[in-house]
């Protein structure tokens, strides 16, 4: 039956070389833009879903809190399945990104000392719409001195208002 089906379209390639070419041709450039299209808008998801959980959200610890009190709030942090990524910074390692980050200018370096930069636990929520219970909820801490944000300019106050945009944006 199939043997049928191949006799005549070879014939009809024979009669016709020039169409069956530019048929072929065509139907091989749709299937490359097909594919092409398809794998950019995957990678652009997989890009957006790696930028919507990039800022980090950093809780400044209170420079009277225990090393117990920190351990169990990065503990508590670290078994939610919303947050991924803690890391404690201590002073001495606050003041090391602070030297790196201001290396240009080695006198502001030399000025400062670790008592000044608080501890702090930086962390990633795993997905941006739980950016704002998140920040609420490590606010309410006792421990905690303040919260921020790395995509938040603007202090605590406008913590809200970046979330809302960054979820707008990537919605």
């Amino acid at each position: 039956m199939s043997n049928i089906h191949f006799k005549t379209a070879f014939g009809y390639i024979r009669r016709a070389p020039f169409q069956a070419t530019a048929a072929v041709f065509v139907l091989s450039l749709t299937f490359f833009v097909a594919t092409f299209v398809s794998i950019i808008v995957y990678s652009s998801s997989q890009l957006l879903k790696y930028f919507e959980t990039r800022p980090q959200v950093i809780a400044f610890i209170k420079d009277d809190a225990t090393e117990a009190q920190v351990s169990d709030l990065q503990n508590k942090l670290s078994s939610d399945p919303k947050i991924k990524d803690v890391k404690y910074v201590s002073k001495q390692e606050a003041l090391s990104i602070y030297k790196s980050a201001t290396s240009d200018n080695p006198l502001l370096g030399q000025l400062v000392s670790p008592s000044i930069f608080p501890a702090s636990l930086e962390f990633s929520v795993a997905d941006l719409s739980f950016a704002q219970e998140v920040i609420n909820q490590t606010k309410s801490e006792s421990i905690v001195d303040s919260v921020g944000f790395t995509a938040a300019v603007g202090g605590e106050a406008s913590l809200d208002d970046v979330v809302t945009k960054l979820r707008s944006v990537t919605n």
